[in-house]
Protein backbone atom coordinates (compact mmCIF):
# COMPACT_ATOMS: atom_id res chain seq x y z
CA UNK A 1 0.00 0.00 0.00
CA UNK A 2 1.54 3.28 -0.96
CA UNK A 3 0.22 5.85 1.95
CA UNK A 4 1.71 8.88 0.01
CA UNK A 5 -0.72 7.83 -2.83
CA UNK A 6 -3.80 7.19 -0.54
CA UNK A 7 -3.32 10.55 1.83
CA UNK A 8 -1.86 13.15 -0.87
CA UNK A 9 -3.94 12.29 -3.64
CA UNK A 10 -7.23 12.94 -5.08
CA UNK A 11 -6.87 10.16 -8.20
CA UNK A 12 -7.52 6.31 -7.49
CA UNK A 13 -10.08 4.42 -6.04
CA UNK A 14 -9.61 3.28 -1.89
CA UNK A 15 -11.98 0.12 -0.62
CA UNK A 16 -13.46 0.78 2.99
CA UNK A 17 -10.32 -1.34 4.28
CA UNK A 18 -7.86 1.72 3.33
CA UNK A 19 -10.09 3.96 3.87
CA UNK A 20 -10.74 2.61 7.94
CA UNK A 21 -7.03 2.61 8.05
CA UNK A 22 -6.78 6.53 7.04
CA UNK A 23 -9.70 7.09 9.91
CA UNK A 24 -7.49 5.68 12.49
CA UNK A 25 -4.12 6.82 11.06
CA UNK A 26 -6.08 10.77 11.33
CA UNK A 27 -7.77 9.85 14.79
CA UNK A 28 -4.05 9.18 16.22
CA UNK A 29 -2.74 12.18 14.74
CA UNK A 30 -5.56 14.03 16.50
CA UNK A 31 -4.81 12.14 20.10
CA UNK A 32 -1.26 12.16 19.69
CA UNK A 33 -1.54 16.06 19.11
CA UNK A 34 -4.55 16.38 21.66
CA UNK A 35 -2.33 14.65 24.66
CA UNK A 36 0.64 16.34 24.20
CA UNK A 37 -0.86 19.60 24.05
CA UNK A 38 -2.58 18.48 27.99
CA UNK A 39 0.75 17.32 29.07
CA UNK A 40 2.47 20.03 28.11
CA UNK A 41 -0.65 22.91 28.68
CA UNK A 42 -1.13 25.86 26.93
CA UNK A 43 1.41 27.32 24.73
CA UNK A 44 1.61 29.52 21.79
CA UNK A 45 3.90 26.63 19.90
CA UNK A 46 1.30 23.49 20.66
CA UNK A 47 -1.77 25.61 19.59
CA UNK A 48 -0.03 26.13 16.55
CA UNK A 49 0.88 22.43 16.25
CA UNK A 50 -2.83 21.33 16.80
CA UNK A 51 -3.60 24.30 13.93
CA UNK A 52 -1.39 23.04 11.50
CA UNK A 53 -1.99 18.79 12.28
CA UNK A 54 -6.27 20.02 11.96
CA UNK A 55 -5.70 21.75 8.68
CA UNK A 56 -3.42 18.62 7.30
CA UNK A 57 -6.45 16.28 8.90
CA UNK A 58 -9.28 18.13 7.51
CA UNK A 59 -7.14 18.44 3.47
CA UNK A 60 -5.96 14.66 3.64
CA UNK A 61 -9.47 13.85 4.61
CA UNK A 62 -11.31 15.59 1.63
CA UNK A 63 -8.97 13.75 -0.78
CA UNK A 64 -9.55 10.16 1.07
CA UNK A 65 -13.13 10.98 0.98
CA UNK A 66 -13.32 11.72 -2.36
CA UNK A 67 -11.02 8.64 -3.07
CA UNK A 68 -13.77 6.62 -1.67
CA UNK A 69 -16.51 7.95 -3.20
CA UNK A 70 -14.97 7.33 -6.50
CA UNK A 71 -15.04 3.44 -5.48
CA UNK A 72 -18.60 3.94 -5.82
CA UNK A 73 -19.28 5.66 -8.73
CA UNK A 74 -20.01 8.81 -7.76
CA UNK A 75 -18.02 12.58 -8.58
CA UNK A 76 -15.40 13.60 -5.76
CA UNK A 77 -17.69 16.92 -5.92
CA UNK A 78 -20.11 14.83 -3.35
CA UNK A 79 -17.59 15.85 -0.69
CA UNK A 80 -18.46 19.68 -0.99
CA UNK A 81 -22.78 18.11 -0.05
CA UNK A 82 -20.94 16.06 3.08
CA UNK A 83 -19.01 19.21 4.60
CA UNK A 84 -20.99 21.90 3.06
CA UNK A 85 -24.57 20.77 3.88
CA UNK A 86 -23.94 20.69 7.65
CA UNK A 87 -22.31 24.02 7.49
CA UNK A 88 -25.49 25.93 6.04
CA UNK A 89 -27.29 24.87 9.23
CA UNK A 90 -25.09 26.87 11.96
Amino acid sequence: MNFVNLFISPRGRINRAKFWIAIMVFAAASLLVGGLSFAIGYSPTMNALGWIVSLLVAASGVLVCMKRLHDRNKTGWWVLLFYGAPATLL
